[in-house]
């Protein structure tokens, strides 16, 4: 089964943005059978992207880079976060602005 992770690199936790990135995940995985993997919110683990290594930046890497779809709002700079230090990029990548 196909698997969508959404990745929200938006300051703040729990943000507009990530309700909406999380809406278009669950409505194309109700239309194609896939799952949807946890969200991932750089917010909540911003304390730890500039460590090297760790542990749990290493697992999240992993986890956008093996999925199947990844939803990725950008933001108005166009500005990318851990998608772009991924380096198997994911079979689908859907970025929209919001």
């Amino acid at each position: 089964m196909s698997s969508i992770v959404v990745l929200v690199g938006n300051p703040q936790s729990a943000s507009r943005t990530r309700l909406v990135a999380e809406e278009v995940a669950r409505q194309l995985a109700d239309r194609g059978g896939a799952v949807v993997e946890p969200t991932i919110d750089v917010a909540d683990v911003a304390g730890s992207l500039f460590r090297f290594p760790d542990a749990e930046i290493d697992a999240l890497l992993e986890r956008v880079a093996s999925a199947d779809v990844l939803i990725e709002p950008a933001s108005a700079g166009g500005q990318r976060h851990l998608g772009a230090e991924v380096q198997r990029q994911p079979l689908h990548r859907f970025t929209f602005r919001v």
